[in-house]
């Protein structure tokens, strides 16, 4: 005699996204029978397989096994629940420097969990201005330029890197005359440009 499987998304109770749909099952009885994988998805869970009760506490059954008959006592034209099981995944988060070094480089975190705290990567002539979901652009800010946590709850499963962004550094250079007069009085330069033209000063007696 015949009998199906009919499976369900029973997802956790604090899963918020939950997606897809599946179809029954049909097996003949002391025939093999290979279970399908989950047609559901659930955001920020993976998928571990099915039971025959909701809480886990039932028999466990592992996609592409083959098996024997679901239960030893089933009816004819019997429909056998199965249970999708899940558990919370732990997604991992690359930390571009964008030619930075040291610092951290990347993070572990959970979906809707709070991002962990990191210690900022340096470069010669630029600040650290925060890391962004993307390079440039208007984008998610994680971390400010102090690592202040930006976000309480992640969400974002689909970001896997976060990109540093850095602000160059400018510096003000005041020029001692040594006892010249005249010409520039000081200059701001920023790392990596070339400085503005400046005037000379002059001192009598004396060639600069």
């Amino acid at each position: 005699y015949n009998y199906s499987v009919k499976y369900y998304a029973n997802p956790p109770a604090d899963a918020d996204i939950i997606s897809g749909s599946m179809s029954d099952s049909y097996f003949k009885y002391d025939n093999s029978a290979t279970l399908s994988a989950s047609g559901y998805s659930v955001t920020g869970c993976r998928f571990t397989g099915w039971n025959t009760a909701s809480n886990g506490s039932g028999t466990n059954f592992n996609v592409g096994q083959s098996y024997t008959n679901i239960k030893t006592d089933i009816t004819d034209n019997e429909v056998v629940p199965l249970y999708a099981q899940w558990e919370k995944q732990l997604y991992t988060i690359t930390l571009d420097k964008n030619g930075g070094s040291g610092g951290t480089s990347s993070i572990q975190l959970f979906y809707k969990g709070a991002l962990p705290s990191i210690t900022a990567p340096t470069k010669t002539g630029y600040s650290f201005n925060g890391y962004y979901a993307t390079v440039n652009g208007n984008s998610v800010l994680y971390y400010d330029r102090n690592m202040n946590k930006m976000i309480t709850e992640w969400r974002d499963v689909q970001v896997t890197k976060l990109t540093a962004r850095w602000n160059v550094n400018d510096y003000f250079i005041t020029f001692n005359k040594n006892g010249g007069e005249g010409g520039s009085n000081s200059l701001r330069v920023y790392y990596g440009y070339y400085p503005d033209i400046i005037e000379i000063p002059t001192k009598f007696g004396y060639e600069f």
